[in-house]
């Protein structure tokens, strides 16, 4: 079978950002207390790691309780926040910065910021979250299915509709 390879695609690779593992992820100090939303947050990474073999995973403290940061902005590090002023109609957002880099004429793209999501406290126009990871009632959304979403755009694989 002959396979016509794409030269416009670009490989994008992963790296470890100061961290052990595959892609860590540290909550904002705006998530303490929020055990509903980082039980889905949790869950959502599992389930990812499950499906792609890698290890995502909430950065925790030696005794297992996730750690927290007051800063959305870290080097090296990839940042869960809430942020009630999300632009338009967006209930999360992810954002990062690319590079590229050019070797033996070969062009690698590499991100130069982490990977931070940021999550509206509430959607709007009178709906309410569910934190069900199976179960939507009228007037809600899911949480962990948008959750799930993002967790797609942070691993490059642009829109993922989860049913």
């Amino acid at each position: 079978m002959n396979h016509k390879v794409n030269n416009d695609i670009k490989r994008v690779y992963l790296a470890r950002q100061q961290c052990d593992y595959d892609f860590q992820f540290t909550l904002h100090s705006s998530l303490a207390g929020d055990t509903n939303k980082i039980h889905v947050i949790d869950t959502a990474l599992h389930l990812w790691s499950r499906l792609t073999g890698l290890t995502l995973q909430l950065e925790c403290d030696a005794n297992g309780n996730p750690v927290f940061e007051n800063s959305v902005d870290m080097v090296g590090k990839n940042i869960i926040s809430l942020n009630p002023n999300l632009q338009g109609s967006r209930l999360m957002s992810t954002h990062r910065s690319f590079d590229t880099v050019t070797i033996n004429n070969v062009s690698y793209c590499y991100r130069t910021t982490g990977s931070n999501i940021q999550i509206r406290t509430q959607p709007q126009n009178d709906y309410t979250w569910s934190y069900s990871l199976t179960d939507l009632m009228l007037g809600q959304r899911s949480f962990y299915q948008i959750f799930l979403h993002e967790i797609g755009h942070i691993l490059l694989m642009s829109h993922v509709k989860s049913q």
